[in-house]
């Protein structure tokens, strides 16, 4: 019974996106040059288990998530920043909904209890409307965070990366594109919530931005723009901040424990760079695009 109450809040409420078969074909305007992430070996490697999510609130897609059914929480969420002015947003008076489309396949809000809050992927702040403040409210854009994690250090990494994209990028004529990501837990350091085996508690989260000056097709100009990122632990205080994609990109890859280069932001025909003189090649090719 409470399941069905939730999924009839949610269809009341028009806070549901469309499960896809492929981001690129559906809501690809969220991404840098409409290419999402590289994240798995080739394409026949995104199971079952991942659902390509384009996130809306009342028939209108506001961003992207790829979310993971298995370890029930988020891989990514992705989004075009618009936000041109300061937070004044007011925070919506709605608790989070569920996606009647992935079944007992994902978070509720029961799995959660005091220890954790539910941590925005795409946060309130970073969005330019109300309808677009409240499509964020759906647990597949959610994933644990101990409360001051939550409060304090991640919300500060999210102000700063606001405040950077607002007046450098957006103020200047640029568009600016985020993916904001966590690492899921996994072998000696897995945890999640209640210890209950479902819905796991990440041990990394981190976001990455483009800024960049478009084209008449509205791709990057050039495929150049300027980056920035973070990589956190769950028990940090502060981020790791990143200035080169590529650094990134690869602590990335070895927090994934993944066979191939993750990308974050990439051209369909990147390849991966050569190692320079002295360097020893990590050995992995680029990843496919979902």
């Amino acid at each position: 019974m409470k399941l069905l109450a939730a999924v009839l809040l949610l269809l009341t409420l028009g806070a549901l996106g469309d499960v896809v078969d492929i981001f690129s074909k559906h809501c690809c305007q969220f991404f840098l040059d409409g290419k999402p992430p590289r994240m798995f070996p080739d394409s026949s490697a995104v199971s079952v288990d991942y659902k390509q999510i384009c996130q809306a609130y009342n028939n209108k897609y506001y961003y992207a998530t790829l979310y993971d059914t298995k370890q029930k929480i988020p891989v990514f969420s992705a989004y075009e920043f618009k936000r041109k002015e300061d937070c004044k947003v007011p925070r919506p008076k709605m608790k989070f909904l569920i996606d009647s489309q992935l079944d007992i396949k994902q978070a509720f809000n029961a799995d959660y209890d005091s220890s954790y809050t539910r941590g925005h992927l795409y946060p309130v702040c970073h969005t330019d409307s109300e309808d677009a403040a409240k499509s964020t409210f759906i647990l597949t854009n959610a994933a644990p965070q101990e409360e001051k994690f939550n409060s304090k250090y991640w919300a500060k990494v999210e102000d700063d990366v606001r405040e950077t994209l607002r007046k450098d990028c957006l103020n200047k004529g640029k568009q600016a594109y985020v993916v904001t990501g966590v690492v899921p837990s996994r072998e000696k350091d897995l945890k999640t919530l209640k210890d209950e085996g479902k819905v796991n508690v990440p041990t990394h989260f981190w976001n990455a931005y483009a800024c960049c000056k478009t084209d008449a097709n509205n791709n990057c100009d050039n495929n150049k723009y300027e980056f920035g990122g973070n990589i956190m632990h769950k028990d940090a205080q502060a981020s790791t901040k990143y200035g080169d994609q590529s650094t990134f990109e690869d602590e990335l890859t070895k927090l994934y424990d993944t066979d191939c280069k993750f990308k974050v932001f990439t051209d369909a025909n990147t390849q991966p760079a050569a190692p320079s003189s002295g360097q020893q090649s990590r050995g992995k090719n680029c990843c496919s695009i979902l």
